[in-house]
């Protein structure tokens, strides 16, 4: 066993106490994605640690909502983005995240798509981006928390 920077969220195992602490997964990342590593952030940031035990053994079930590629994408991205603002300082964010995500990130997540004749995938990504332009503005740039 040893200490961990974030464990996901399907094989994590919370103390009650813990929960009252740090407060329940954020809604801002349902459904899929992302919430677990927001989760373990704050779990972190109030001094609790994250244990990894190597000898637990899971069985996670994919499950059928996301059969789709644009909702699995659009969420995905949408909440990678979500967590960068709400986690990244405001000036590392906007300064160094936000123009490297733009040049690489959505380039290659595009092209990505549409060399695979993916076009709802594509849009996907393009309407993740729009989500959190407009969600950034409605908050004030910075994500609540």
């Amino acid at each position: 066993p040893e200490d961990v920077d974030f464990q996901i969220g399907c094989v994590q195992l919370i103390r009650t106490d813990t929960l009252r602490d740090v407060g329940l997964l954020d809604e801002d990342f349902s459904p899929y994605g992302s919430e677990d590593i927001d989760l373990c952030a704050r779990l972190r940031g109030r001094g609790w640690r994250i244990r990894y035990a190597p000898r637990a053994n899971a069985w996670h079930r994919v499950l059928s909502s996301f059969r789709g590629s644009y909702r699995r994408t659009y969420f995905n991205t949408r909440h990678i983005l979500l967590l960068a603002r709400k986690r990244l300082p405001a000036a590392y964010f906007w300064g160094v995240f936000v123009p490297e995500w733009l040049a690489l990130g959505v380039p290659l997540r595009v092209i990505e798509a549409t060399l695979h004749g993916d076009s709802d995938r594509r849009r996907a990504v393009l309407d993740a981006v729009k989500w959190n332009v407009r969600d950034a503005v409605a908050r004030g740039r910075r994500a609540r928390g």
